[in-house]
């Protein structure tokens, strides 16, 4: 049995020119991942159906495999970016989950936009010598996780239309923000403008444009709900 070496695991992403079109990544696309996220989570997916044809034989009932997609999380410390008036390396994520980023300043803020983000976007990871690449994707949901005297880390979910697995290194260079990460201390959380005091703070954003995929041809166009999962203790 072969031992999988996740310190050898390395994640980029990159927006695509149109749909279908796999953007080609680079060092500077590269996005740092915590030691604990699996890369290869982030795989190839298949629906088989049944056939249930009659067989003339002992032999098992045939399968069709109807269609292919991406589909996995990553997790990410919360961390600045290199310099101001400039997004953090995971900025391209959240940019994909809210639809909307906007710099005033020198910041950089990620809103919900009800359109969504009409972008596509290539997501590719390796593990040791094995490849995957997600070709228009999405991200599917956000979850921020707080807990006192720790770093806050993020974890995305994303989904793609396609996928594929292949064996092949990585050959590139990642580039990294390199800042050190937030961590959580004297937190509160308010409620009905009452602030109170907590020692962890959870809190999921799903995208408005992917509550529902309809076909090969793009993703449900829904309008965005506010009502988003929190948790705090």
């Amino acid at each position: 049995m072969s031992v999988v070496d996740r310190s050898k695991s390395t994640f980029y992403a990159k927006a695509q020119t149109s749909q279908g079109a796999v953007a080609t990544t680079s060092g500077s696309n590269a996005i740092q991942t915590t030691y604990d996220s699996d890369v290869l989570a982030v795989h190839v997916m298949t629906n088989p159906v049944e056939r249930n044809i009659i067989r003339g034989s002992r032999l098992p009932n045939k399968r069709l495999v109807v269609g292919e997609w991406g589909e996995g999380s990553i997790g990410i410390e919360l961390s600045p970016a290199t310099t101001d008036i400039q997004a953090p390396d995971y900025g391209l994520l959240l940019k994909s989950l809210m639809g909307s980023e906007t710099t005033t300043g020198s910041t950089v803020t990620y809103t919900v936009a009800e359109a969504g983000d009409t972008t596509w976007y290539t997501y590719e990871g390796f593990t040791d010598e094995i490849r995957t690449i997600m070709t228009d994707g999405r991200c599917r949901s956000w979850t921020l996780n707080a807990e006192a005297g720790e770093i806050i880390t993020q974890t995305y979910v994303l989904k793609s239309l396609t996928a594929a697995d292949s064996d092949a290194a990585d050959v590139k260079t990642p580039t990294y923000d390199g800042t050190n990460p937030f961590v959580a201390s004297s937190m509160t959380f308010t409620i009905a403008g009452a602030a109170k005091n907590c020692r962890s703070v959870e809190f999921t954003i799903d995208n408005p444009k992917m509550a529902k995929w309809l076909n090969t041809a793009g993703i449900g166009n829904l309008p965005p709900d506010p009502a988003q999962p929190m948790e705090g203790s």
